[in-house]
C-alpha cells in the first residue's frame, strides 16, 4: 500500500514557509519514494488513489509529467510581493525602517493587493496617491511610495520584475513654512524677553543670598 510523507521547509531569505507532499510505496523488498511538489492535501490524496489504482491492476506507474519552464519572470501580486519582502526588512534594515515599511504596506495592498506587480503602472500610481491624500498628508502618501519602490527594487533582484515602473513626483503641499525672523523682529523680541531674564536673575540672586545666610547661621 502507499502513504504519504509531509515536510515543512522554511526559506532563509525570505523566511517563507512551505509544504511539500512525498508518496511513499511498497516494491517487493524496497520502498520507493516520488516527491508531488508544493501541493495541497487534496491532491496529494488524489496522487495517492492513483497510485493505488495502478498497483492494484497491475500497471506501469505513469511517468510524471515535467512542469514546463515558464517564458519570462514569475508573475505575483503585490500582496504576495510584501509577504516575502517585509521579512527581509525586519532582518537587514533598521527597525524604523521596518516599521514604516509594514505601515505603508497596509493602504497599498488595500488599494492595489490584487494587482500582479507587472501591471502596476505610471496611472495605478497617480490613482492611489489622490486616493491617498484624501485622507492623509502628502509627506505620508510619499513615504508609501518609496516602501512601494524599494519592494519593486526587491522584486527587480529577484527577477520577478523586468523593469520598475515611472513613479508620479509627489508635491508636499501641506507642509509647514520655515519661519524665519528679520532683524527689527529679533531685537523686539530680546527687548520683550530682557525684563523676564532680569526677573529670572533677581530670583536666583535672591535664593544664593538666602543660602549663603543659612550657611553662615549652621556653621
Amino acid at each position: 500500500m502507499a502513504w504519504l510523507t509531509k515536510k515543512r521547509c522554511t526559506n532563509p531569505r525570505t523566511g517563507r514557509k512551505s509544504t511539500y507532499y512525498s508518496l511513499c510505496w511498497r516494491d517487493g523488498r524496497k520502498t520507493r519514494t516520488r516527491g508531488l511538489g508544493r501541493v495541497d492535501r487534496t491532491a496529494a490524496q488524489k496522487a495517492k488513489a492513483l497510485l493505488e489504482a495502478h498497483v492494484v491492476a497491475g500497471l506501469p506507474l505513469p511517468e510524471p509529467t515535467p512542469s514546463p519552464e515558464p517564458s519570462g519572470p514569475q508573475v505575483m501580486t503585490l500582496s504576495e510581493l510584501f509577504d516575502e519582502f517585509l521579512p527581509t526588512v525586519s532582518l537587514h534594515k533598521a527597525a524604523s525602517t521596518a516599521r514604516h515599511a509594514k505601515t505603508s504596506a497596509k493602504p497599498l495592498t488595500r488599494f492595489m493587493g490584487r494587482t500582479p506587480i507587472d501591471e502596476i503602472d505610471y496611472r495605478r500610481l497617480n490613482g492611489f496617491l489622490g486616493w491617498r491624500c484624501k485622507t492623509v498628508r502628502t509627506r505620508t502618501a510619499q513615504i508609501d511610495l518609496r516602501a512601494l519602490r524599494q519592494a519593486l527594487i526587491y522584486a527587480k533582484r529577484c527577477g520577478l520584475l523586468d523593469r520598475l515602473p515611472e513613479f508620479p513626483i509627489v508635491r508636499i503641499t501641506d507642509a509647514k513654512p520655515h519661519v524665519w525672523l528679520t532683524a527689527e523682529q529679533t531685537v523686539r523680541l530680546l527687548d520683550a524677553l530682557r525684563p523676564l531674564r532680569e526677573i529670572q536673575h533677581e530670583r536666583r540672586s535672591r535664593i544664593r543670598r538666602r543660602g549663603l545666610r543659612l550657611l553662615r547661621t549652621t556653621t
